[in-house]
């Protein structure tokens, strides 16, 4: 009785985590570059005479020679491309069904985790655990590019989620040594690597992770399987010929230097900003706390220096993710959508340590633990009460209340409404010149984006809408 009275409360909380997140996909619209992908593939059927999935695979090949080697987002994003299917509905629903595919995919990876690598058998754990990963993807910092903008939804959000799934498979292979997880986790490691770069960073991280568990525990070499397919797809999509024609060219050893230098600031500074600016500490003192009471490791003896390890390994690991992103782009442009990755790496990698730290302050002497959790709690509160202004007003970026309040009070809907009136009347329009004009722009919301469209019909967006329904251009006009 006691445990289904627990399974209800956190079912609960899990609802109201992520109900709202999964409503606002109904009001999200296509945005940007979600239209060159239906224009690059109308060209593209018209061009080869072929279906739209066909067509996918061809321009995923160019694009691997001209643009980058990122196959697995490429073709995904060209083959699913809902709205071009389905209309409206259709690529709401796809964003729908992505956000709701990570939620289900994350609590399971975080139960698989506790119980395939750490022998914690209890789903309720997991679970807890889980619903306090979901808080800190979806209520510490709002990433603007990732669950409701179609191309990034795909190329991130459900890539990540495969990765998930990758070591999962991974992980039951290690213990079982069952022929469908060794395929399905070698298959998943080279999807999960042809995503962007600084995916394919942290895909080989984990893998390696688990190498280092399999090696640790003394059970084989099976996890090198899931690196190998990792690296493979990963080797594959670095080497790509479209790669250095995008970059022009390779990069220089100063240029190498210099990225992973601000790969490492940044890593350093980022995990600082969510400790500074958003709820993180106190998600980490909840858990931190559980799993002291709760969540015992058998057989583990945690020394010190593996905690100075693990906490070496979180900042490598970081400026690995990041090094890409700064090789490319340099220190002046770091998206939100990479943001995620770099978070979902802190995140995962903070877990690890509370649940190696909770353990290793169990074993200590009792005269130890009790000055060392007074050193805790001290350092806890006082950095709290340094922050509390930024961290309370951190609590503005929960995705979760800035959903609710939207859906409420009628945002959501009045920026669905605006921007499903301008493509109505873009694709309606009886003339190949369409003009829209609006006398006011009270339609803006802080969760969706709003389309790129501009008076100019040279724009890149306006010419990518106009493409998508076969006009000649469209202007956009705010009176």
């Amino acid at each position: 009785m006691k445990n289904k009275l627990k399974y209800m409360i956190l079912i609960g909380i899990i609802a109201i985590i992520t109900v709202p997140v999964l409503l606002m996909a109904f009001y999200a619209v296509p945005y940007n570059d979600d239209f060159s992908t239906i224009g690059d593939v109308l060209r593209e059927m018209e061009k080869s005479g072929k279906g739209i999935t066909t067509s996918a695979l061809l321009l995923t090949l160019g694009r691997f020679k001209t643009w980058g080697g990122f196959y697995t987002g490429s073709f995904l994003n060209y083959a699913i491309n809902p709205y071009m299917r389905w209309g409206m509905p259709g690529h709401q629903i796809t964003v729908f069904l992505t956000t709701l595919f990570f939620i289900v995919t994350l609590l399971v990876f975080v139960r698989v985790m506790m119980k395939e690598i750490f022998g914690v058998e209890s789903r309720i754990k997991g679970l807890v655990l889980g619903t306090a990963m979901l808080v800190c993807f979806f209520d510490l910092y709002y990433y603007t590019e990732t669950m409701y903008w179609y191309c990034t939804a795909v190329s991130y959000v459900l890539i990540l989620a495969f990765m998930f799934w990758g070591i999962i498979w991974d992980a039951r292979y290690i213990n079982t040594g069952k022929k469908r997880y060794a395929v399905l986790t070698v298959l998943t490691g080279f999807l999960t690597s042809g995503g962007a770069l600084n995916l394919v960073a942290l895909n080989c991280e984990m893998a390696l992770l688990l190498i280092g568990y399999e090696w640790i525990e003394k059970k084989g070499k099976r996890a090198w399987l899931y690196f190998a397919g990792s690296l493979a797809g990963g080797l594959l999509n670095a080497c790509a010929p479209g790669n250095f024609v995008r970059n022009n060219g390779t990069a220089g050893t100063a240029q190498i230097l210099q990225a992973i230098a601000l790969s490492a600031e940044h890593v350093v500074h980022r995990g600082y900003y969510l400790l500074k600016y958003t709820p993180f500490l106190a998600v980490i003192a909840v858990v931190f706390l559980y799993m002291l009471k709760y969540v015992k490791l058998e057989n583990r003896s945690i020394r010190l220096y593996h905690l100075g390890l693990l906490a070496v390994l979180i900042v490598a690991g970081g400026t690995a993710v990041a090094f890409p992103v700064m090789l490319g782009h340099g220190e002046n442009y770091y998206p939100d959508r990479c943001l995620f990755i770099d978070d979902c790496l802190i995140y995962i990698g903070t877990f690890l340590f509370l649940l190696l730290f909770a353990q290793w302050c169990r074993n200590v002497g009792r005269n130890k633990r009790t000055v060392l959790y007074g050193f805790i709690t001290a350092g806890m509160l006082v950095w709290g009460g340094v922050f509390w202004g930024s961290i309370a007003a951190g609590t503005e970026n929960m995705l979760t209340v800035k959903c609710i309040k939207e859906i409420a009070d009628g945002t959501a809907q009045k920026y669905f409404s605006y921007w499903d009136s301008v493509l109505h009347e873009i694709k309606t329009a009886e003339d190949t010149h369409v003009v829209v004009v609006r006398k006011e722009e009270e339609h803006e919301s802080s969760i969706l984006q709003g389309i790129s469209l501009t008076p100019d019909t040279g724009d890149w967006v306006n010419k990518a809408v106009a493409a998508c329904y076969d006009k000649e251009d469209v202007q956009y006009i705010i009176e």
